[in-house]
């Protein structure tokens, strides 16, 4: 159930089922106790209706739930009324399982009636300007929902779409596809299994990785004076989930008593991933150069080197889509590959990224 509390005099509930949304006026005897003036309450509904419609424009992009909101309130009224306050709604919880794997989301609309399932999105501009694979992550978001909706309530076939509402023009465009049930439990299972492999994997890495961080030692035989100081400063912010802010002069070894002591409190507090900024190359070629120095041929450290994506195109002279660039053309049918290989290889500096995207055209 949805409900929508509009200070402009308008309350708004939609219930799912085939009655529809309901839109009912509220006059001024009901609002606010009937404590002001009919005059009193037209000039306060008009400025929070304009209030509320600058927010709106503002705000509800960065809140999905917020441009449902708006879908329904166009559909039911056929004009965006002011919302001002809390939004608080139910949507369809879909809930399901595939060899231990627990699958659950939010739909955001159904339809009993035609039996219709929507996955709303919001977008600014031209629809075209959407990416391909950004619209294949939404198909496949609404048919997964559609398969945990087809085996909850038994049905054979469903119709499911995409619905793409402009933030700027209120206007629906609707994408509309029927789908079997065994289609979308194929399609289904397929990704399960793909993501039951890759956690797997994950986890197996995480575990040999972790044990060998609790076993890593200082590269050296002694810290260098200060040096000691601050590894135990960091480890204990790491260890307790601190903030710290750290000053050091000069040759102490501040790349490498960041670094140790960070890795060393990964397992301990399960952290997945340590970033290393610097603000120019040589300050990340010291951290490189202390991670080669951690690290020994065999440790299963995964270490990746981001640089500027001007210093790492093959072709900086052409726009980064089909139309222009090779290598974007027909980018995400051989990124998986690339990706696989990219994973068996620990060290990925910019030469081996390189190395890897070449031989996969990416």
């Amino acid at each position: 159930m949805l409900e929508l509390a509009l200070e402009n005099g308008y309350s708004y509930s939609c219930l799912r089922s085939r009655g529809g949304p309901s839109l009912r006026t509220i006059g001024p005897d009901e609002y606010l106790g009937g404590k002001m003036s009919k005059k009193e309450f037209r000039d306060r509904k008009s400025r929070a209706a304009r209030k509320a419609r600058r927010q709106v424009l503002k705000d509800y992009v960065a809140y999905p739930l917020l441009g449902l909101a708006l879908v329904l309130l166009i559909r039911a009224s056929g004009k965006v009324l002011a919302i001002v306050g809390w939004i608080c709604f139910g949507m369809l919880v879909l809930i399901g399982a595939f060899e231990g794997l627990t699958v659950s989301g939010r739909a955001d609309g159904f339809d009993p009636e035609f039996r219709l399932l929507e996955e709303i999105k919001t977008h600014r501009g031209d629809i075209s300007r959407i990416p391909a694979n950004h619209r294949l992550l939404h198909w496949a978001q609404v048919k997964i929902y559609g398969w945990l909706l087809c085996q909850e309530l038994g049905f054979e076939e469903l119709d499911l779409a995409v619905v793409y509402f402009n933030v700027m023009t209120q206007q629906e465009t609707v994408f509309r596809e029927r789908h079997s049930a065994a289609s979308l439990g194929e399609f289904f299972a397929l990704h399960c299994r793909r993501y039951i492999e890759w956690a797997r994997q994950e986890q197996a890495h995480q575990q040999a990785r972790n044990q060998a961080l609790e076993a890593l030692e200082f590269p050296y035989g002694e810290f260098r004076h200060g040096q000691r100081q601050l590894a135990e400063a960091v480890y204990r912010a790491a260890r307790d989930g601190h903030y710290l802010l750290a000053q050091a002069t000069t040759g102490i070894g501040k790349t490498l008593g960041t670094l140790f002591p960070q890795l060393k409190a990964m397992p301990g507090q399960q952290l997945d991933r340590l970033f290393f900024l610097s603000a120019k190359t040589p300050g990340r070629r010291l951290a490189l150069d202390a991670l080669q120095r951690l690290r020994e041929p065999d440790t299963p450290l995964r270490v990746l080197e981001h640089v500027a994506r001007d210093k790492a195109c093959e072709h900086p002279s052409k726009a980064c889509h089909g139309d222009s660039c090779p290598l974007a053309k027909g980018f995400y049918d051989r990124l998986p590959a690339a990706r696989s290989a990219a994973l068996k290889e620990r060290w990925l500096d910019q030469q081996a990224v390189r190395n890897i995207a070449i031989a996969h055209g990416v």
